[in-house]
């Protein structure tokens, strides 16, 4: 079933946040919609456009499926079962395709940080979690996809060594908080 699913879907129909990822400091920013910008950090989160920030207040310093795209290439370290799909460019890359299978529990014990499971409204299989990726000859991942119950999740990576780091906003960047 997922492989014909993949046949028909068209990564490039897929309207994709743009953003960064600071490694080094484990922070991520993207956009999802004109003006909806997500700031990421550990312990920290924020919502808005630069400049104008909500903090969304957080109890602890898990990675989320749906807000971190960290997330998804930690559960990547709990892979658990490859095979090789053949070649295929990513914007403009040659990559070899994998499809993998990872498991939460593993990925969860191996990562710095605590992770949320997959948000679902059905039945995934925590340890036998479908992702396809796509390895670059560097040995870069360049695509991820997490095959939900229900939806995909989708990272692409591309732009490697730039030396932009994500800073956190100055507390004149946050808006106060109206509670």
């Amino acid at each position: 079933m997922r492989q014909r699913a993949m046949t028909r879907l068209q990564i490039s129909d897929i309207p994709v946040p743009a953003g960064r990822i600071d490694f080094k400091n484990q922070r991520s920013l993207y956009c999802e919609d004109e003006g909806q910008w997500t700031l990421t950090a550990p312990g920290l989160e924020f919502m808005g456009e630069p400049g104008e920030w909500e903090q969304v207040v957080s109890d602890d310093d898990a990675l989320v499926d749906h807000i971190d795209p960290l997330w998804l290439l930690q559960l990547i370290a709990g892979l658990v079962e490859a095979s090789e799909d053949g070649d295929e460019a990513v914007l403009g890359e040659p990559c070899k395709r994998y499809r993998t299978v990872a498991s939460f529990a593993v990925a969860n014990a191996r990562s710095k940080r605590k992770m949320e499971p997959p948000s679902s409204r059905g039945d995934l299989d925590l340890d036998r979690l479908p992702i396809d990726v796509w390895v670059d000859a560097a040995g870069r991942i360049r695509r991820a996809i997490l095959h939900g119950d229900q939806s995909l999740t989708l990272l692409e990576l591309s732009d490697f060594g730039r030396p932009d780091a994500i800073d956190l906003p100055e507390s004149d960047e946050i808006l106060p908080d109206e509670n």
